[in-house]
């Protein structure tokens, strides 16, 4: 879809690419705003995730594709670089743009907004853990908070998010905040069902089940997944089976760890279509994610929907928002393997009664990171700053 409609105002939302889960939010904004919406793609092409690549014809809302390149910093991220995006904002002149983050591009819609007098928002997930993680120095600091203060209104992905972009505004700021969760198709998760074929793939006896679900990497916290994983094998009075759902460059690691130590019994199940990952959420019994630095891991969601108590790293974004402290899970200092020890061990002890409320908890909480109420903050946002809508 290319052709502009007959409003009057024009939005744009300004991403490297889409992520499959957000097409259903760009969707609900599309048709639930009175304004001209468009999401603007800064390169054609992701190099670190080929799968996120859409053709914008198929697409439900529309979408505008620069010329750019993309380039790959790590297998966790890549750079996009738009040739077009300058020349496409002065031609067409969008009254509102809203900036994922506040990278190469938000810079670059600064300057638009300030010549021509119009106005941007800032979308961003990233927390005070994301930042050390990705090393950002002085310099890239003081453009973050003239950035954030040239911004006319924020939308966050959860409390810490919202805490570190406050962190980059004076005390005297009143740019206003929206809250936008990410969100999942949480019917997939919580009412799934186990066929005959899962349930002998992932019988592992009368064993407990400890369920990971993402990439293999240092930063997913791998080498301390292994390590608690060992202590609880030597102490636990059950047997403990580990369930790791995904691919990585630690998937080695992994291997030689399961034939070098004594007792353990991993099941590395490696890529699994999206549409049978809840399968393995229900036949587990809880799920433990020990990230050193992660925005708003989806995982996190998934695990809420299903019921499945939560281990969660305190450097996973929204974890606070979503984990009640002894009711449905416990947030962890990610190094601390004596205390991660010490609640796996607790959880996997957990009575049915407990483990009920736990699930009831969870799924109440969740219901919260909803797409329509995600996709009204955009609107809400929006709508503030346009002169005939605030």
């Amino acid at each position: 879809m290319d052709s502009w409609s007959d409003c009057v105002y024009k939005v744009w939302l300004i991403q490297n690419v889409i992520a499959p889960y957000r097409v259903r939010l760009f969707e609900e904004i599309a048709k639930n705003a009175d304004f001209d919406f468009r999401v603007v793609l800064t390169a054609p092409k992701c190099r670190h995730r080929p799968h996120w690549n859409y053709d914008g014809q198929s697409l439900s809302f529309p979408v505008l594709t620069m010329k750019g390149i993309n380039v790959t910093s790590s297998c966790d991220s890549s750079l996009s670089i738009s040739l077009g995006l300058i020349p496409s904002l002065f031609w067409r002149r969008p009254d509102v743009v809203i900036c994922g983050g506040l990278g190469l591009s938000t810079l670059l819609v600064f300057f638009y907004v300030k010549f021509f007098d119009k106005k941007y928002i800032v979308w961003s997930e990233a927390t005070q853990d994301t930042k050390r993680w990705r090393k950002v120095g002085r310099m890239r600091s003081r453009l973050r908070r003239s950035l954030a203060s040239g911004a006319n209104a924020f939308i966050d992905a959860g409390t810490r998010s919202r805490e570190y972009l406050q962190s980059l505004l004076s005390e005297e700021s009143r740019i206003p905040f929206f809250r936008s969760y990410n969100c999942v198709d949480g019917s997939a998760f919580s009412s799934c069902g186990l066929d005959t074929f899962t349930r002998d793939k992932l019988d592992n006896g009368d064993r407990k089940k400890i369920l990971f679900v993402g990439k293999l990497t240092e930063r997913k916290g791998i080498p301390m997944l292994l390590e608690v994983y060992k202590n609880i094998i030597e102490t636990s009075n059950v047997p403990v089976s580990l369930e790791i759902v995904g691919e990585g460059p630690l998937e080695s690691d992994i291997k030689h760890f399961e034939h070098t130590t004594k007792s353990a019994k991993i099941e590395l199940r490696g890529h699994v279509p999206y549409s049978d990952v809840a399968a393995y959420y229900k036949c587990c019994d809880m799920f433990l994610l020990l990230s050193t630095s992660d925005c708003n891991p989806l995982v996190v969601f998934e695990a809420l929907h299903a019921g499945i108590p939560i281990i969660c790293s305190a450097h996973a974004g929204n974890a606070c928002d979503f984990i009640v402290s002894g009711k449905n899970g416990y947030i962890v200092d990610p190094a601390d393997k004596d205390r991660i020890v010490q609640r796996t061990m607790e959880v996997l002890s957990w009575d049915l009664r407990k483990r009920h409320g736990a699930a009831e908890l969870s799924r109440q909480l969740v219901k919260k990171a909803n797409y329509h109420d995600s996709a009204q903050a955009f609107i809400d946002a929006c709508e503030n700053l346009l002169p005939d809508k605030a």
